[in-house]
């Protein structure tokens, strides 16, 4: 019996509702629900991720070092006397050394000169030889324009400002040449204050036979002024035939003479 139009219709309807893929939301809920089931674990996979987790906190205090560790104090810039436009007064004694008007300006004089001497412009890397250093003009120059003093002083400004600038090539050889075994470490740990140009130029200093031999130079002999020194040491309560301003005296005189004998270097 031919079936009615109908049940031909419903039938057709039924047959297309089953071949009807799921739409995207239906398949997005069931993604989510599957994610948000809970993994069965046990405990293999507790000690197995624990384990994960451990060796990455070891690399990374490996990678950063420890928390803990305080920051390294910097060298002194002195911005408060670079970035200033007056004259601070400087009063020297008798043998042309700054003894005031106060402590504190000695103070600052004295670190101001220290940065004049980390100063790659006024005083290069690349000069090996203080003796070679041709900005001794500039470097008095500019010390009177951040400080009222005399020109008399000008060989104890130099002499200051040659001492930090040995001392701060020195403490660079130690903690960024000797402290490491070959130029790629070295340069890898290159000082933040120091160019690249700079840098790569004093390691080829250190490494001449030049500077090697040099180093194995035995050690200088103490000064006449330095022997003098170490020998007039006063022990307190103790009466001695001379008094203290004779002993500064005989040591400016001393210094006077080495100041002559090193015309060259200033």
């Amino acid at each position: 019996m031919p079936q009615s139009c109908s049940t031909l219709k419903a039938r057709s309807m039924q047959k297309s509702q089953q071949h009807v893929p799921p739409s995207f939301s239906t398949l997005k809920a069931q993604v989510v629900q599957e994610q948000v089931q809970p993994t069965p674990m046990n405990s293999s996979t507790v000690v197995a991720q624990l384990t994960l987790l451990i060796c990455c906190l070891t690399l990374l205090r490996i990678i950063v070092g420890p928390v803990t560790q305080k920051k390294k104090r910097g060298s002194t810039v002195m911005q408060s006397v670079h970035g200033r436009q007056e004259h601070k007064l400087v009063v020297l004694n008798r043998y042309n050394q700054p003894i005031g008007p106060t402590n504190a300006v000695v103070t600052k004089l004295g670190s101001f000169l220290g940065t004049l001497a980390r100063n790659a412009m006024l005083c290069p890397l690349n000069i090996h030889n203080w003796k070679n250093m041709d900005t001794k003009k500039d470097l008095w120059d500019y010390t009177q324009e951040k400080y009222d003093i005399r020109d008399s002083a000008k060989n104890w400004a130099l002499e200051g400002i040659r001492n930090a600038w040995r001392k701060y090539r020195n403490d660079l050889y130690e903690n960024h040449y000797k402290a490491y075994d070959n130029d790629d470490l070295r340069m890898a740990n290159k000082p933040k204050d120091v160019s690249e140009f700079d840098f790569k130029d004093l390691l080829k200093y250190w490494d001449s036979e030049k500077f090697k031999e040099k180093e194995k130079e035995s050690p200088d002999e103490l000064s006449a002024k330095e022997l003098f020194v170490a020998t007039r040491s006063r022990k307190p309560g103790r009466v001695y035939k001379d008094s203290n301003e004779d002993t500064i005296s005989k040591i400016a005189e001393m210094e006077k003479m080495q100041s002559r004998q090193n015309e060259d270097d200033n």
